[in-house]
């Protein structure tokens, strides 16, 4: 009996461990659920169309760049950004377009315009940006 309440235990910890890869610290909501049916549908579409990346997201946030929502994930040297968009019930939802590269990791190069239908350059002519559209990223009813 003691054994099975330390299995028990131990598997409680593990699964209630696994948010840690998801921070939203802004003032709208993005259920995790939903934060990973993005980015499953993101690996799916990046790695169908540029197999060479190997993407697999191992932690994502939600970040505000100029009023606008993003989901920002890693998948080793690479980043992804998402654009966001805020329902009535302040609400975040995918709006389809992301952007991905390397170069521009570690700058706010490579995000998804508003308008959602491009990327932003990387800056100072580098030309290291995918942009990828997702479907099923719909908002929920």
């Amino acid at each position: 009996m003691k054994t099975f309440l330390i299995f028990f235990v131990i598997i409680f910890i593990v699964s209630c461990s696994t948010h840690d890869d998801f921070v939203n610290e802004t003032d709208a909501k993005l259920h995790y659920v939903d934060a990973k049916e993005i980015l499953k549908n993101l690996e799916r579409d990046l790695n169908a169309s540029r197999p060479e990346f190997n993407i697999k997201f191992e932690s994502s946030e939600v970040i505000k760049i100029d009023e606008v929502y993003y989901l920002r994930a890693v998948s080793g040297e690479y980043i992804s950004t998402t654009l966001l968009e805020k329902d009535s019930k302040e609400m975040l939802f995918s709006r389809g377009i992301s952007c991905t590269s390397k170069v521009c990791a570690t700058t706010d190069g490579c995000i998804p315009t508003t308008s959602g239908k491009s990327c932003t350059s990387c800056g100072g002519g580098i030309v290291d940006c995918t942009k990828t559209v997702s479907t099923g990223n719909l908002p929920y009813e």
